[in-house]
């Protein structure tokens, strides 16, 4: 009967643990939760309108070489009769946090002129606006001056194609205007989509002082992605292109409309290598960077395909940009992938890729392209570039089909989001802005919007303690509270049974925690205080937070007045937590060395650490984790009573002893220091719960040495002689034969 109720009574308290332990999941949970709620309605990022109309792009530039960044924002009137649009500049700045549309020019341009940003291209010291026009089938580089309006300071024909120009409706795009080819003069190279009038497309190099053309590169397909780089650092650049695959049934060089592209082009725009990528609807995006750190430059491809039957699956592929050896590859047949982005994420020398997708994944992946994080955020998602605010760590800027904005960490959690209106919206990236101080962003949508770190007051912290959070915060800490002195009632009865001298070490463990339980009411007193006195501080601070100095440091005074209750409230549980011990027959020349080996290891350079372990000792039966904790706990007061180094001696012997005519044998462990000892005094108290001679601590180390001892049926002596040392003698049973 007795065996039945040690059993029910090991059920309940399995039953009891189990459901203190789901019941604080559920609320951890919970305020988890609630927590990263509160940080998306109280985010540290922030989203302006800066303009009330959209502009079809913008582009960013220190015009007035002063370190902060000017706008060209472009505004297409396709409505206008008089065929003309807007070029818009001004500066977004008008101090570190508010933004203004300074405009100081305006010009109106025909619809058809294609801009490019200011450039002082006659090395006058004075930036002047590139154009490119279409008229009577002819095509002409003009350049406007930045000062007075339509201002027409230059115009040079260009040399014409080798292929017929049908009319003055084209698309055309500047390039870039630069030394190509290192001979200290620059170049002007453009490009030609031919719309869909069944023309070739591709990229042209002129000089644009004389109009003479210095090549041509023609194709089926329509460009569609460029950059310009030095890849061999030879002082020579290059062209890496990809071209789009329309499907309009246009052959050129080689190269059809039905297929998608990624190449090379020599600074002669002679052709140093082209892969096919895709078949019709399809077009490739790529970056390029030094993916592996191996001192060379690599290509990281995507592919998207919008074709409706049987469309080419997603595909992300690294290439050797010298020679375009296909390096590695990724293969999803269930998505396509937007536009790809490289970035030093995880620090180390190799770059991480990550990329969006037509499943609503953000993915970032290593230099080997092997998946290292993945996040699904619902719907088509856009990755509009990663990049990150000075001092922080990188973000992830996204759009996706609902129209939302979001910013992610590189551990792809949502930080910050907002929704646009315009969910047709032509994928814009991100524009990164200076104002010589300070870093921003802007993201042209359906409206130009201004993205900053915000910058919070006490507010926000304010706002966190009367939000949910803080209520399963403190439910936890009522549960706990609860379920502490549940158990501390039930070890009390338990204990009531046992004979006096028990009785009597039970009131020194109960004294020992009313004391700690006392010692907890200064930083509760503390945490009432500073509450209150951060709401009193919030009603007088008004909106210019006079005192916003002294409120910021109201919250670290009530971490560590938590901090320390927590480490009160560890202690106070260890007390009076039922031990429970499990033996096994052990070496104890083991556990020594193992302990002498662990501490030798931190401290040999402080400690000299001697061991004298008898050979052949007999096997002794112990909880070996219980018997480390003790025998730590002397060595740990040793080392603290020889701060400036020392001397200790471990050693292991055989005794025996005589008890009513039997000869009984023990394990004498004896740990020797040579620190200033113990005055005698103290020596009849170290044993006792809370008595301690540091300045820090609870006093508990050699009580909890001594009750470990106590259960194994051994015993602890101890010797000591003021500026010689101390010997602490712990005697072990041998185990029963």
């Amino acid at each position: 009967m007795k065996g039945k109720d040690v059993k029910i009574r090991y059920l309940k308290a399995v039953m009891l643990i189990g459901l203190a332990l789901v019941v604080n999941l559920l609320l951890t949970w919970k305020a988890i939760e609630n927590y990263r709620q509160w940080k998306l309605e109280h985010p540290d990022f922030a989203s302006k309108i800066i303009y009330s109309d959209p502009f079809d792009y913008l582009i960013a530039f220190d015009l007035e070489k002063n370190g902060a960044d000017d706008l060209m924002g472009i505004i297409a009137e396709k409505c206008d009769t008089r065929g003309l649009k807007q070029i818009k500049f001004f500066s977004p700045f008008s101090n570190a946090t508010n933004v203004v549309l300074n405009y100081y020019l305006h010009l109106q341009v025909p619809l058809n002129d294609k801009e490019f940003m200011p450039i002082d291209i006659d090395e006058d010291s004075k930036p002047e606006i590139p154009f490119l026009r279409i008229k009577d089938q002819r095509i002409s580089l003009l350049l406007h001056g930045m000062e007075g309006q339509n201002k027409v300071l230059f115009e040079q024909e260009l040399e014409a194609l080798s292929i017929p120009l049908p009319g003055d409706n084209l698309l055309l795009e500047i390039v870039d205007i630069t030394d190509l080819d290192g001979d200290g003069k620059i170049e002007i190279l453009w490009r030609i989509n031919g719309d869909f009038m069944g023309l070739p497309r591709g990229y042209a190099c002129h000089d644009p002082f004389t109009g003479k053309k210095k090549w041509e590169f023609l194709s089926g397909a329509i460009p569609f992605q460029n950059m310009i780089i030095d890849i061999d650092r030879d002082g020579k650049k290059e062209l890496i292109f990809s071209l789009k695959a329309p499907h309009n049934g246009v052959t050129y060089n080689g190269m059809n409309d039905d297929t998608s592209y990624v190449g090379v082009l020599d600074c002669c725009g002679r052709l140093r290598w082209i892969r096919n990528a895709g078949g019709f609807f399809s077009w490739i995006q790529f970056n390029i960077g030094d993916v592996d750190s191996d001192g060379k430059y690599e290509i990281v491809t995507s592919r998207s395909c919008h074709r409706a039957i049987d469309p080419d699956v997603g595909e992300i592929k690294i290439y050797d940009l010298l020679s375009g050896k296909e390096l590695k590859w990724f293969v999803d047949n269930d998505v396509t992938f937007s536009g790809v982005f490289l970035a030093n994420i995880n620090e180390t020398p190799q770059l991480e890729i990550v990329v969006g997708d037509t499943g609503g994944n953000i993915r970032i992946f290593d230099h080997e392209l092997n998946l290292l994080k993945r996040v699904k955020t619902g719907s088509v998602v856009y990755v509009l570039g990663v990049d990150g605010f000075p001092g922080d760590d990188l973000l992830i800027f996204t759009f996706n089909q609902n129209s939302q904005f979001s910013l992610f960490n590189c551990e792809l959690k949502r930080l910050f989001s907002f929704m646009i209106m315009d969910d047709a919206l032509y994928i814009k990236p991100i524009i990164p802005v200076n104002n010589g101080k300070e870093k921003y962003f802007i993201w042209n949508a359906d409206k130009p919007y201004f993205i900053s770190k915000r910058v919070w007051g006490i507010g926000k912290y304010a706002s966190l303690f009367t939000s949910n959070f803080s209520l399963f915060v403190f439910l936890i800490i009522s549960f706990n509270l609860l379920l502490f002195l549940f158990f501390r009632e039930r070890a009390a009865r338990k204990r009531a049974g046992i004979k006096k001298t028990n009785q009597l070490a039970g009131d020194e463990w109960t004294g020992m925690a009313l004391d700690l339980l006392h010692r907890m009411k200064t930083p509760l007193t503390g945490i009432l205080w500073e509450t209150e006195k951060m709401k009193s501080s919030l009603e007088q601070a008004g909106e210019n937070f006079p005192a916003i100095d002294q409120i910021k440091q109201i919250p670290e005074t009530i971490l560590g007045d938590i901090n320390e209750l927590k480490v009160m409230n560890r202690f106070l549980m260890r007390f009076l937590q039922p031990q429970s011990y499990l033996f096994r027959d052990i070496d104890p020349n083991a556990v020594l060395s193992a302990l002498i080996d662990k501490y030798a290891r931190f401290l040999g350079g402080k400690i000299e650490f001697v061991s004298q372990l008898a050979p052949k000792l007999p096997l002794v039966s112990l909880d070996e984790d219980q018997v480390n904790e003790a025998l730590g706990n002397i060595i740990e007061n040793a080392i603290d009573a020889m701060p400036h180094g020392g001397k200790i001696e471990i050693a292991s012997s055989l005794t025996q002893f005589e008890l009513e005519g039997k000869k009984q044998k023990e394990v004498l462990v004896e740990i020797i220091d040579n620190g200033p000892g113990i005055p005698a005094e103290q020596l009849k108290e170290i044993f006792k719960p809370h008595f301690t001679t540091k300045t820090e601590g609870f006093g508990i180390g050699l009580t909890i040495a001594k009750r470990v001892i106590d259960a194994h049926g051994g015993r602890i002596d101890v010797e000591s002689q003021p500026g010689i040392g101390s010997k602490f003698a712990i005697y072990l049973p041998e185990k029963n034969q």
